[in-house]
């Protein structure tokens, strides 16, 4: 099944090389990506208000309670956060590079508002991905820019200074690097193994 996986994905790989590049086409595909995004959310909402038992749910130690993990219809939170991160990335990069004021604006508010359904996957490889993804592009954006890196440097020292704040956050991301949690030793023990 793994070898069927590398076949498909590299044949996915050569199919989308030679699609078409032209305006209208990455416009059509931009609304299509768009609507299905759209239903993917709408159903992670309905997931989270009335279907909390469909949830991925986690174990949080310090608080010992269950917290429901949106995972949409992908199937698992990490999953779902890797579509999201994607589409933060694409509507970031379109963000930037809009020479329009209020469609700039507007696409800043959507890449914001996608921060939540992020958060509620509950996985730190997708909030690192988040941050990762949408730092790179600030640095892309910024390179000819040289007069706003300190700003942005300092801006975003303050951002995290202040998400590392927020107790939850902390103690989650806290737990990322504790050997004795039993994520992380499930992943150990399997590194471990391949080794």
């Amino acid at each position: 099944l793994r070898a069927r996986d590398i076949v498909l994905y590299t044949l996915l790989y050569l199919a989308v090389l030679y699609l078409n590049h032209d305006r209208a086409t990455q416009l059509r595909r931009y609304r299509w990506f768009m609507a299905s995004l759209f239903a993917v959310l709408t159903l992670a909402a309905y997931q989270y208000f009335f279907a909390i038992d469909s949830a991925v749910l986690r174990l949080d130690p310090i608080r010992q309670i269950w917290i429901p993990r949106l995972s949409s219809t992908l199937g698992h939170p990490s999953v779902f956060g890797q579509y999201l991160v994607m589409t933060v990335g694409l509507v970031t990069a379109l963000m930037l590079v809009s020479r329009r004021r209020g469609l700039q604006v507007a696409r800043g508010i959507f890449a914001a508002a996608l921060l939540l359904p992020i958060f509620l996957t509950y996985s730190r490889a997708v909030w690192i991905g988040t941050i990762a993804a949408v730092g790179t592009l600030g640095l892309g954006w910024m390179a000819p820019r040289r007069k706003y890196i300190s700003a942005v440097a300092v801006g975003g020292i303050l951002l995290l200074a202040a998400v590392w704040r927020v107790p939850a956050i902390h103690t989650f991301l806290r737990t990322a690097f504790d050997p004795t949690y039993a994520s992380n030793a499930e992943r150990l023990e399997f590194a471990a193994r391949l080794i």
